[in-house]
């Protein structure tokens, strides 16, 4: 009967922690930046947003948006126009593929952001949780609010993680 008991409390906890993980957690965003791509005939905001202790569930990464949502946007106006993008990223930076890239906002295979975490030192693209923009990009993407009377959508990201 000791062991039974030990054995319910054990698998109790274990599903608490689970739920608490998969739909609870909301991750917390550490740091935000911002680049701007011009031409003569465009204008285009990228913001990349990283986030320690990223949601795991798409209910979680919405939960994640809304309850960050407004200090992101109180940052600047970030969504304006169509090209415009918030990428939200998990803080994890690795060394560089291409130690040029490092110069640059986005390389190949990593966002470098122009060299702000240092010596080559970039994030991963596979490290890519979830974007918001004022287009839809699939099918999936949903609405999860309005900025100047414009929805803005969420994009999933998933690399089959």
């Amino acid at each position: 009967m000791k062991y039974f008991k030990i054995i319910v409390a054990t698998f109790f906890f274990a599903v608490l922690y689970i739920l608490h993980a998969y739909f609870l957690r909301q991750g917390e965003v550490s740091s935000i930046y911002q680049h701007t791509e011009k031409s003569e005939s465009w204008n285009c905001k990228s913001t990349v947003v990283l986030v320690d202790d990223a949601p795991l569930s798409r209910y979680a990464q919405k939960g994640m948006w809304t309850k960050y949502s407004n200090k992101i946007l109180e940052k600047s106006p970030l969504i304006t126009s169509e090209c415009d993008s918030v990428i939200f990223l998990n803080n994890k930076t690795e060394r560089a593929i291409d130690v040029g890239d490092t110069h640059y906002w986005i390389g190949d295979y990593q966002y470098c952001l122009n060299g702000v975490f240092g010596r080559e030192k970039c994030i991963s693209k596979e490290e890519q949780i979830f974007s918001i923009q004022l287009r839809k990009t699939a099918l999936e993407d949903e609405k999860v609010g309005v900025v100047d009377r414009n929805p803005i959508y969420i994009h999933f990201i998933d690399y089959g993680k």
